[in-house]
């Protein structure tokens, strides 16, 4: 009967050996998965922390349950021996021996378990403050496209508004020099829209010349490109 029970509290050794090898594992993939990620996949991260966050909380409940069990059962060993030593003192020295190498090895296991379990509490808590802050710096996100885009709402009726106003200077600088043109103030040199037409034409034409001109320059001439470039620019403006 004795040896049976010691056969007992071994294979809980060993069950319990494969128990802490679990956490290990999952407490190792969960530093792995804090090690990858980004900004741009912040929602999916929060997802993926929480559905590890759960499973961590699970294994940590069955870890105390187990742990519970272990230490109620060890006890319960520990008093059935001592009974049967007190009433069989010639039970030999040996079976002693190997009983309290047992139950210390089982004290280590414990140990390591309590260990483990206070490992899991402080990576339940990083990944609690870890969410957290993901959260906030979404929040902090969300805010600053609002104002964004209140922003860029304000820019887009200012542009609205100064392209109506253009549109009125334009039309009053046409009405004034019209009327300067019926008071005789000056003549006009184009007389008709196809006139004016081809007139923009022909200096269109001429102002692609010159870019072409220019910039065939610019690759015989390096030492010139600084000049070439503002006259570049000045024709891109005109």
């Amino acid at each position: 009967m004795l040896k049976e029970e010691l056969k007992l509290v071994q294979q809980e050794s060993l069950s319990w050996e494969k128990k802490v090898q679990l956490m290990q594992d999952t407490v190792k993939k969960i530093k792995e998965e804090q090690s990858v990620g980004g900004i741009a996949s912040m929602k999916s991260e929060i997802h993926r922390m929480e559905i590890r966050l759960f499973h961590l909380k699970k294994i940590q409940e069955k870890l105390i349950h187990d742990m519970n069990l272990c230490i109620t059962r060890r006890e319960i060993i520990v008093n059935k021996v001592f009974d049967k030593l007190k009433k069989n003192p010639k039970v030999k020295h040996n079976e002693r021996v190997v009983m309290h190498k047992r139950l210390s090895d089982q004290r280590i296991k414990i140990k390591q378990l309590q260990k483990i379990a206070k490992e899991t509490d402080n990576m339940v808590e990083k990944l609690k403050n870890q969410i957290t802050s993901i959260r906030n710096k979404i929040d902090k996100c969300q805010e600053f496209l609002q104002n964004l885009k209140k922003y860029i709402s304000s820019i887009e009726d200012e542009i609205a508004q100064l392209e109506l106003l253009k549109y009125h200077v334009f039309k009053q600088r046409k009405v004034k020099q019209l009327h300067n043109v019926k008071n005789g103030v000056y003549k006009m040199v184009c007389k008709s829209e196809n006139v004016i037409e081809e007139n923009l034409q022909r200096e269109y034409c001429c102002r692609e010349y010159l870019k072409y001109v220019l910039e065939r320059t610019d690759q015989d001439f390096p030492m010139l490109k600084d000049s070439i470039k503002r006259i570049l620019l000045a024709l891109q403006i005109f």
